[in-house]
């Protein structure tokens, strides 16, 4: 069984997910990848057309805050 790259756990992810998308949160507790930041930042200079949609919410100390969703428009 070959091994897969972080990377290409978070693409499958988000092929698997398009109308969904992935949050930080998610990546960590689903994925078990932490700064999935850095692997997106990876898939789009391999050409792949990722979006990052903020969500406003309010934190547990009751401020204002966004959290982003990484959803895949397009593959290569």
């Amino acid at each position: 069984m070959e091994k897969r790259t972080q990377n290409q756990v978070v693409l499958n992810y988000l092929r698997n997910h398009k109308k969904k998308g992935l949050t930080v949160k998610e990546a960590s507790d689903k994925l078990g990848i932490n700064r999935v930041e850095n692997n997106i930042c990876n898939l789009r200079k391999q050409g792949y057309v990722i979006e990052r949609e903020d969500k406003p919410f309010i934190n547990k100390y009751g401020y204002k805050s966004t959290y982003g969703i990484y959803r895949l428009l397009e593959d290569e």
